[in-house]
């Protein structure tokens, strides 16, 4: 089978300049906080989430690049997480719990959040389905 792009994403900047904590530590310490934002800005804009109909990937990095994936059958579970201020700003975070080496992983700050846990979900079960991954439970 063929790998093919299910989903391609990046985090959002949209809680680093609508979240009123942010705003208010900035105005506290007189700007200092700016190199902060700035931070937050640089990594999320260099980062980008993949999935594929066989694994999920992450890359990372301006000039350096890091790459890692994960294959889709070594994922156990999927958690959404979306506090409050991101409620708000529709936006979220996906856990993905695996059996791999490299831990469980962290999709951050996305729009669609709840849809993306579901593709996730769906690809998952599809390449397991397809393998014939039997899950063993205790």
């Amino acid at each position: 089978m063929e790998e093919q792009t299910i989903w391609v994403d990046r985090p959002v900047l949209r809680d680093v300049f609508l979240n009123p904590f942010w705003i208010i530590l900035t105005i506290a310490t007189g700007g200092l906080f700016l190199f902060v934002v700035a931070y937050l800005v640089i990594v999320r804009l260099t980062t980008r989430y993949t999935l594929t109909n066989h694994r999920l990937m992450v890359e990372k990095g301006i000039i350096a690049k890091k790459i890692d994936d994960i294959e889709l059958y070594r994922i156990k579970d999927t958690k959404l997480d979306q506090g409050v201020i991101d409620r708000m700003l529709q936006i979220g975070s996906v856990k993905v719990n695996t059996s791999d080496v490299s831990g469980n992983w962290n999709i951050q700050k996305i729009l669609s959040p709840r849809d993306t846990r579901e593709k996730i979900r769906k690809a998952t079960e599809q390449l397991k389905q397809s393998r014939n991954v039997r899950i063993h439970t205790e």
